[in-house]
C-alpha cells in the first residue's frame, strides 16, 4: 500500500470533493486532480482498486462501509 487507509472526516470529505472532480473533469485535467488525492490527503486508488471503470465517491463510502477505509 502506497498511501493510507485511515483519514479523519475533513480529509473523507476533501477525498469525495475530489473524486466528484475528476468523474467531471475532462481526461487531461484528471490526472492533476489524483495527483492532488496522492499528495494532498494520501489517497491513491490504485491502493483499492485496478478497475478501469473510475473510482467514485460512493465506490469510497463503500470501502468505508465495509471497514477497509476507517474515517477516524
Amino acid at each position: 500500500m502506497k498511501g493510507k487507509s485511515t483519514f479523519s472526516q475533513a480529509d473523507a470529505e476533501r477525498i469525495r470533493d475530489l473524486l466528484r472532480q475528476v468523474r467531471a473533469a475532462a481526461t487531461g485535467d484528471q490526472k492533476k486532480l489524483r495527483d492532488r488525492l496522492r499528495i494532498d490527503v494520501g489517497f491513491y486508488i490504485s491502493d483499492f482498486t485496478r478497475s478501469n471503470t473510475g473510482f467514485t465517491a460512493a465506490d469510497f463510502d463503500g470501502l468505508v462501509d465495509h471497514g477497509t477505509i476507517q474515517i477516524i
